[in-house]
């Protein structure tokens, strides 16, 4: 006999016909959904939400006359657990060495508190590189669901991106204390490019000629000046020629 507060359901093992079901509104055997014999039962029962949270117990009794009796109970919480993987926002396909980058990840609603924990090509971010968690609530179906947003932040140097050579990997998970089965994860990848040296020596390529313009326009016009002064000296030294 399995029983649920008021709800029970019992059987006799030896006599298949003999069943009885007597229902709760919060808990039911589903039809035809039990597998019983002379050592065991199963059931898969149709849970109604947080109601069907309770103390659940299952009891054997012998046969007349000495109707040994033994039984089990146990709690089983009904929770709403999340459905999704996490969801990362502001991520883009292409980064530079030196860049900025700001991401959210977004867990899926769950009753139960979940946790999310940011990787940053295999590495947890560093002190300082992420914001204080913030989460949405929602009521729904007799539970307080709860969505939790993480972001992280950080610039794009340092050894643990130049050695991961070409390949920027940013992941979430999403984890229920005491529930590893229930662990999700989310993997996005981008492209990172190094230093862009042709545009970066262009500047001071410009920057170079136009350094040797100046120097090339200031050597003309002194060359031009002393032109001018040798060609007034030579003009009064003519004029003060006898004629």
């Amino acid at each position: 006999m399995v029983q649920r507060s008021r709800g029970v359901f019992q059987i006799f093992p030896l006599d298949e016909s003999d069943l009885h079901d007597f229902r709760c509104g919060w808990s039911q055997v589903l039809e035809g959904k039990y597998v019983c014999n002379e050592s065991s039962c199963r059931l898969d029962l149709s849970l109604q939400g947080a109601k069907s949270t309770g103390l659940y117990k299952c009891e054997v009794s012998g046969d007349a006359p000495h109707f040994k009796l033994a039984d089990k109970a146990d709690n089983m919480t009904v929770a709403a657990l999340p459905q999704n993987d996490p969801l990362i926002e502001s991520f883009n396909s292409m980064y530079r060495m030196e860049e900025y980058l700001k991401a959210t990840c977004i867990s899926d609603f769950s009753s139960l508190p979940t946790r999310l924990t940011w990787y940053i090509n295999g590495e947890q971010p560093l002190l300082g590189e992420l914001y204080p968690t913030t989460d949405t609530s929602l009521a729904a179906h007799d539970y307080v669901l709860r969505r939790q947003r993480l972001q992280v932040q950080f610039f794009l140097q340092g050894q643990r991106f130049f050695q991961a050579g070409k390949i920027l990997e940013l992941k979430c998970v999403a984890e229920i204390e005491n529930y590893p089965e229930l662990r999700r994860e989310k993997t996005l990848s981008a492209s990172l490019s190094q230093y862009d040296n042709f545009n970066n020596q262009m500047p001071l390529r410009h920057a170079n000629a136009n350094s040797g313009s100046a120097q090339r326009s200031i050597l003309c016009g002194r060359t031009s000046l002393i032109s001018a002064f040798l060609a007034a000296i030579l003009l009064i030294h003519c004029l003060r020629r006898p004629s």
